[in-house]
């Protein structure tokens, strides 16, 4: 699942192709956009910057976060969101000023908000900023978007109605300055960095949490090394080491 429900940002955005400030001005003139990207890659991260943003341009975006518990309910999403601009655009009518929509994980969507939002972006009546997973460059298998919500949303890009911004995996100049900048990392001594970057595998999610484990087990008295290496089953990092590899 995605790292907590806030939509605040602290963290830096690191990285030549997340620009936040461009996004929140592209959203702003009335261009959406649909951002793709491996698991791991930050998507989640970039849209909190984005909604950020806008926030001090004095736009509050309507969010609209999927579940998958809501995935095979029709508008399940949209009935849970409780805004009263997407009550609007639900009942045909265009909010008052528009109205931008963020949708993180947008192929969770069940399909009906999915197409509801597609037509709302193509008539004019929203402006969208999705973030949508793709599989990896090396992905064995490509079996992501069996409800062909993510299909929906990248015909938006297709038909020419939303621009796409597809994220890059971490390369190991941002690997370095993501690490830089992580809670405790600057506790870990030179050798566990260059264990936890290679292990990272180029997933932003996967460095954070390796820092993360590695960073608690110093200060516990603990083996760092010992900490990335065997992890319970079902602790963050073990999950996330689980659906990197999986993908």
């Amino acid at each position: 699942m995605r790292e907590g429900r806030s939509w605040t940002w602290s963290e830096p955005l690191i990285g030549a192709d997340r620009d936040a400030t461009a996004l929140a001005g592209s959203l702003l003139a009335g261009t959406s956009v649909i951002v793709a990207g491996a698991r791991g890659s930050g998507r989640s991260h970039l849209l909190r910057a984005v909604a950020g943003d806008l926030a001090a341009h004095g736009v509050a975006a309507a969010v609209v976060r999927p579940s998958t518990v809501l995935s095979d309910v029709p508008f399940g999403a949209l009935d849970a969101v409780g805004d009263p601009r997407i009550v609007e655009l639900r009942r045909g009518r265009v909010p008052d000023g528009g109205v931008v929509v963020l949708v993180d994980d947008v192929h969770t969507l069940d399909v009906d908000s999915a197409r509801f939002l597609a037509r709302c972006v193509a008539d004019g009546r929203a402006t969208l900023l999705a973030t949508l997973l793709i599989p990896r460059a090396r992905a064995r298998r490509v079996d992501l978007d069996a409800s062909g919500v993510g299909q929906t949303m990248l015909s938006l890009w297709l038909d020419g109605l939303a621009e796409r911004l597809d994220l890059s995996v971490l390369t190991p100049t941002d690997s370095e300055q993501l690490l830089a900048v992580l809670p405790g990392a600057s506790t870990l001594d030179a050798t566990i960095c260059g264990a936890i970057l290679w292990r990272a595998d180029g997933s932003r999610t996967l460095l954070r949490e390796l820092v993360a484990e590695a960073v608690g087990a110093v200060a516990a008295g603990r083996d760092p090394f010992a900490a990335i290496r065997d992890t319970p089953p079902h602790s963050r990092l073990s999950v996330a080491l689980k659906l990197h590899t999986g993908d």
